[in-house]
């Protein structure tokens, strides 16, 4: 088995904007799978896997206010996940 990343996990303000323009972008890509989530902040997010059978990427509804700039310094993603084949015994 090797190691790769799977998912990055964002959150955004508009979710279905955001999925129409990942699809529209990837075409190979589709909707894996939908639902929500009862965050931690009292909000109802909705959340969206959006790839192919191997890789995707998850966009979660809640996020607030503007992107910065990307040539700024700032911090965004929410989580990535990578598959290892096994962890080693601690």
């Amino acid at each position: 088995m090797k190691y790769y990343l799977e998912h990055a996990n964002l959150s955004v303000v508009d979710a279905q904007d955001t999925v129409k323009f990942l699809l529209t972008a990837i075409p190979d890509w589709k909707i894996r799978g939908t639902g929500e989530w009862d965050a931690p902040t009292g909000q109802t997010v909705d959340w969206f896997h959006v790839g192919d059978d191997e890789n995707y990427i998850t966009v979660q509804s809640g996020g607030d206010g503007r992107a910065k700039e990307w040539t700024g310094q700032w911090t965004g993603v929410k989580h990535l996940g990578i598959v290892v084949p096994a962890l080693p015994p601690s």
